[in-house]
């Protein structure tokens, strides 16, 4: 490192041996740092502490000015940013405003000379991950105030974009309901409106015979129109789920599924009580499970299909299996084609709940569907003093 070399920008990179306690990336590149300092004494104290935070490694940018530390946080990647709150003239806090105008998303760190718990308060409502006074800062400190805020930051855009793909998804819902009552309902409505007028008409006419026919030959339509309807709001939420639990649903979801293709062997194990898996599961552990067998229905070309629900270790394992052509998971995974197969709905929706999904699929072998959910202690704990009530509870002659 040259020093006393006044530049806009300096880098200089740290590295460290042993594992990362903040994850940057998938490959566990560096944490790329930006400080703001105008001071190169107070840049090499802070550069010194840096160097001592294992195990962690860093990739550290120095900017000695507003306007260019302004630039560069708009226009480099950066995952942190250490802010000196006295800039020449201007402050962090109108740097911090500035920088927000700008779209900058990442965490600032005020470092200042001098603590004022009056500007620590505005700066953390500005959205400053942190204030550190220079005199009390450690390389303890600084490294867990760094990690706290890369951390938080991380968990903050994940939340924006759960919330980005929960909106996405009930737009696509309202979309699909929309589209479903125009293609079915709309059309039965319609009809219904004509076929009446033609039956009143009729009567009108001293025609009452006519008019009769002309009602009783719309009672097929009408009983169209009540199965489409129930069909959409079996779509929406299966009241079964509400009224005789998951597992009668999943049986009712196998009868269902024979009627429509009567050449395949639909099997359906159960190897848990309705009581062991938790309310907030059970509209998922359908869904899965009949996006599953859509699939199988139009894709597979299977015989046999085998459905299980059961306990597995401390956890519920939901699998679904098919002798079927199978797939090349490799080319579907690197496509679009795993969404037009649901395999990433089935995904998401097993890990939004806690779970881990996974695929067994070979060309000209079937393929086996598996999402399992570990029970939390709570939960267990609740079933167990529901068991334990109901054996202890006297029999009434």
């Amino acid at each position: 490192m040259i020093i006393g070399l006044r530049t806009d920008r300096f880098s200089t990179e740290l590295p460290h041996s042993g594992s990362m306690e903040v994850t940057v990336g998938e490959d566990n590149s560096p944490l790329r740092i930006v400080y703001i300092e105008d001071d190169e004494d107070d840049f090499l104290i802070i550069h010194n502490l840096l160097s001592e935070m294992t195990p962690m490694k860093f990739q550290l940018e120095w900017i000695t000015n507003y306007d260019a530390g302004l630039e560069a946080i708009s226009n480099t990647p950066f995952d942190v940013c250490l802010l000196d709150y006295r800039l020449g003239d201007r402050d962090g806090l109108e740097f911090l405003r500035k920088a927000t105008e700008k779209g900058c998303k990442m965490p600032i760190i005020f470092l200042t000379g001098v603590g004022n718990y009056e500007i620590d308060l505005q700066a953390m409502r500005m959205g400053a991950a942190d204030y550190l006074p220079k005199n009390e800062i450690s390389a303890s400190i600084l490294e867990r105030s760094i990690r706290y805020a890369v951390t938080i930051w991380k968990s903050n855009n994940d939340l924006r974009a759960l919330s980005s793909k929960l909106l996405t998804i009930l737009e696509e819902e309202r979309k699909r309901l929309a589209s479903e009552l125009h293609d079915s309902i709309g059309p039965t409505l319609a009809a219904m409106k004509f076929w009446i007028e033609m039956a009143l008409k009729l009567r009108d006419e001293g025609d009452g015979s006519a008019a009769l026919n002309r009602l009783e030959q719309f009672v097929p339509i009408l009983q169209r129109s009540i199965e489409e309807t129930r069909n959409i709001y079996m779509g929406l939420r299966p009241s079964m789920l509400d009224d005789v639990g998951l597992l009668a649903t999943l049986q009712w979801l196998r009868q269902e599924c024979i009627k429509l293709y009567p050449q395949r062997h639909i099997e359906f194990e159960s190897g848990i009580a309705e009581e062991e898996v938790p309310e907030s599961l059970k509209v998922n552990i359908f869904r899965i499970a009949q996006e599953a067998l859509n699939n199988i229905a139009k894709h597979s070309n299977a015989e046999w299909v085998d459905i299980s629900l059961s306990r597995n270790g401390n956890g519920i394992e939901l699998v679904v299996s098919d002798d079927g052509v199978g797939m090349d998971l490799k080319l579907i995974l690197q496509t679009n084609t795993a969404r037009s197969l649901g395999l990433t709905s089935m995904r998401e929706r097993t890990e939004l709940t806690g779970g881990s999904f996974s695929i067994e699929s070979t060309p000209g072998e079937g393929t086996i569907i598996r999402a399992c959910w570990p029970i939390q202690a709570e939960d267990q704990k609740r079933r167990d003093h529901h068991s334990e009530a109901l054996s202890t509870k006297p029999l009434v002659a």
